[in-house]
């Protein structure tokens, strides 16, 4: 995976744009950081998570599926599935929101998310793309491997 830095106009210093690209080329997906609220809309309309990380000193697999495990559970908040849904949804929200909160104290960098569409024989699946990334990187461009 090969990283190139832009700079983007109108943004201040400490914000940045990165993008991320594959030596077999593919889609660029646009992530960006965005609030747990929003976050978890995205996985609730989402079929599939994918978890991609940056840099050195990547994060065990382990501690990003405490992560990806919640927010793939919400699809399980709904009426017919759960008799309380409510209670469900309240407490995934709450472990989202602390899975967050620890990785970002912890190593110093946070999830971007973006979305996309992926047709495979004619169906159409919702992907969420997650790429943990420095705090300082607010925007990214992940390349996707064909």
């Amino acid at each position: 995976m090969r990283t190139m830095n832009s700079a983007r106009s109108g943004r201040s210093s400490t914000s940045s744009h990165r993008v991320y690209l594959n030596p077999g080329g593919g889609e660029l997906i646009r992530c960006d950081a965005i609030g747990v609220d929003k976050l978890i809309g995205m996985a609730e309309a989402a079929d599939t998570i994918e978890a991609h990380q940056t840099g050195p000193n990547w994060l065990p697999s382990t501690e990003v599926r405490q992560l990806t495990d919640p927010l793939s559970a919400l699809c399980w908040a709904r009426p017919d599935l759960v008799t309380d849904p409510i209670s469900l949804r309240k407490a995934l929200t709450q472990t989202i929101s602390d899975r967050l909160a620890r990785i970002r104290i912890k190593t110093g960098r946070h999830f971007l998310a973006g979305e996309i569409i992926r047709s495979q024989n004619g169906n159409e699946q919702g992907v969420l793309l997650l790429v943990l990334t420095r705090t300082d990187i607010t925007s990214c461009d992940w390349q996707r491997a064909s």
